[in-house]
């Protein structure tokens, strides 16, 4: 026992049930405390320590020190994979999430002009134990770190109180100590301050808006049976006194919030007296965001939408537009100025993306980690995904750039490095160079519209872009907007890349992935963008590729290469695929990273090539098919 201090965390035990203590270890979770015993006229108490957890499956106190970084890198690349993900091998619900919303159907209801839920719950919620020792420990620690604040103290409280204000939790009194048994359906939630600074869609046409539903989860409540596992202590300045709130409306933070958001506008829209099919199409979340031809379809957009949101109990603020007339409009219709977007900034965030509305352009407002130089010595691994990772691009404008700080990651994978490790010298020069030249991404401007001309345009084609090094495959897709005098304008969709595996495949399976992630992103587009288009075009630099793609035995090929091919098949036509030569391909420079500068002074790669304009006599592709030798 001499030796318990090298093993043992600082954090503070868990309780769990009667005297039974869950201790934060190095080796894992170690069980221990007193149980009674009643073993005829032998009474007592018999004290016993276990070990439930080793170092070969990581508690989740242990690991805690690379969570940031793991949050970091999994956000990277769960955006690297929107549009170009596997698609689901059926459109069928698992298990869970068919209960989770057979349990909401069952437990919505619609009162004084609001909705009410039920959060989904497993069965093993009966056994939820009641951690009020434990949040006792965590509020006196985050009272204790607060009192060093006055400012901030008081501040926590007044955001606290007004919740309470607000109608969005309520004080429990009275408690009785029977309360606070082991398994009694309550839980004690933690509570922390978020501290701010004050798709396509909305490309498509010249008036756009965006707004967002006010508090929205604030705006739906808990049925009574489920409030109380939404508890939280609080001791207000200057107070010894210890209160118990309990949370009647929807909380932010839970695991299942999003979807109850996102389930009850559905349901709400779903219903005959509310339905605008509009609205579901272009809401992310709480964010609206879509454009429109005229200023007279954007202002029965937004009357319908309010009078439709206004009847669940859910109001639109921040409201952004690139029209005055509209914005006048919504003034004349109840609108205050204070709904409108405070900002003075000359950029407005959409979506994580900036927007100019006077210039209607979107550019990049990059951290402010790269404000100053990079740092001279070595980060730890965890730091550099932190750095890499907050490049927020998901639509992937700039993947040449970004796909080498994907490289760095990579690299760094190999050097078998701990989360705290100093990441070798050759590395962190690359890091430095890559890092000041984030501050050239501040120059970008792109226009919001993929057209910004005044006349409507007579028909829409889609471009698809595939190629591969042995670093990496990428696919871009652009707008071809097409006019009646017969000129084009092209645009920027959407871009993608994948880092090559160590142990790469061939450079031909590699063009066939890029191949196979443009028919990805293809699909993707086509389910989200409003437009029709006349027709959709695949470019790619590989012959062998070129064969796969318009091949009519794909089942004679290897597995790997049959698969793929037959997914691709099922979304493209042979005679929708073109060859063209490697300095024709836009992607190719995607493949293998170029400088900030390099990308934002690249017009072609924001506009398509210049070969696209050109007449089909002048322009490289070449479509044919290729031997099977090939």
């Amino acid at each position: 026992m001499n030796q318990m201090h090298k093993i043992m965390e600082r954090e503070p035990p868990e309780l769990l049930v009667d005297d039974i203590l869950a201790h934060p270890s190095r080796l894992g979770w170690i069980i221990g405390g007193s149980v009674p015993i009643d073993q005829g006229q032998v009474k007592g108490k018999v004290t016993a320590t276990h070990i439930v957890c080793c170092a070969a499956a990581l508690s989740s106190r242990q690991s805690s020190t690379g969570t940031a970084a793991a949050k970091a890198l999994e956000t990277l690349w769960s955006l690297e994979a929107v549009g170009i993900t596997d698609p689901p091998s059926n459109s069928q619900l698992s298990a869970d999430e068919e209960e989770a919303l057979l349990q909401f159907n069952q437990g919505i209801t619609y009162g004084n002009g609001r909705y009410a839920v039920s959060f989904p719950k497993k069965p093993s919620i009966s056994q939820l134990p009641n951690n009020l020792i434990g949040a006792r420990q965590r509020l006196a620690k985050k009272v204790s770190q607060l009192q060093l604040e006055p400012d901030r103290y008081q501040r926590y409280h007044t955001e606290l109180m007004k919740f309470v204000d607000e109608g969005f939790a309520v004080e429990i009194q009275n408690l009785e100590p029977a309360e606070f048994s082991a398994v009694d359906g309550s839980y004690f939630m933690p509570h922390h301050e978020v501290v701010t600074s004050s798709s396509g869609k909305e490309r498509s046409h010249p008036i756009a808006l965006s707004a967002d539903i006010s508090r929205a989860y604030m705006r739906i409540a808990v049925n009574e049976t489920d409030q109380p596992f939404f508890r939280f202590l609080w001791q207000a300045p200057g107070s010894s006194a210890i209160k118990t709130f309990q949370m009647v409306r929807v909380t932010w933070g839970a695991a299942s919030s999003g979807f109850l958001l996102a389930a009850t506008i559905r349901h709400h829209l779903e219903k005959g007296d509310a339905a605008v099919p509009e609205l579901a199409k272009c809401l992310y979340a709480d964010d609206l965001l879509q454009s429109f031809e005229d200023v007279e379809r954007a202002q029965r957009f937004t009357d319908k939408v309010r009078q439709s949101l206004a009847s669940a109990g859910m109001h639109l603020a921040k409201w952004k537009s690139n029209s005055t007339e509209l914005k006048s409009h919504l003034l004349g219709t109840g609108i205050q100025p204070d709904d409108f977007d405070s900002s003075s900034a000359e950029f407005l965030k959409v979506l994580g993306i900036a927007w100019c509305p006077s210039e209607d352009v979107f550019s990049f407002k990059t951290p402010s980690l790269f404000d100053g130089p990079a740092p001279e010595s070595p980060p730890s691994k965890r730091q550099v995904l932190s750095i890499v990772a907050s490049i927020y691009d998901p639509l992937g404008w700039l993947t040449p750039f970004t796909l080498r700080g994907k490289k760095l990651i990579q690299r760094l994978w190999t050097q078998n490095l701990g989360w705290n490790d100093k990441i070798p010298e050759a590395i962190h020069v690359d890091l430095k160079r890559w890092m000041t030249e984030v501050v050239e991404l501040r120059r970008f401007r792109i226009p919001r519209r993929y057209s910004c001309r005044n006349d409507v345009p007579v028909a829409h084609v889609l471009h698809l872009f595939g190629d591969a090094s042995t670093t990496a495959y990428a696919a871009a897709a652009y707008i071809e907007s097409k006019f009646a005098d017969g000129s084009s304008d092209f645009a920027l969709v959407m871009s993608k890349s994948r880092l090559a595996p160590r142990d790469s495949p061939s450079l031909p399976r590699l063009e066939l992935l890029a191949s196979l992630i443009a028919v990805r992103l293809k699909r993707f587009l086509m389910e989200r963008l409003n437009i029709d288009f006349e027709r959709t075009l695949f470019y790619t630099d590989s012959t062998i590729a070129y064969h796969w793609a318009t091949s009519s035995s794909p089942g004679t090929w290897k597995q790997f290469v049959s698969n793929r091919v037959r997914e691709i098949q099922s979304e493209s036509r042979s005679e929708d695929w073109f060859h063209l030569s490697g300095e024709s391909n836009i992607i190719d420079f995607a493949t293998r990273g170029v400088s900030a500068a390099t990308l934002v002074e690249n017009s072609e790669w924001w506009f398509g090539p210049r070969w696209l304009r050109l007449p089909p006599i002048s322009d490289p592709l070449r479509s044919h098919g290729v031997g099977p030798s090939a």
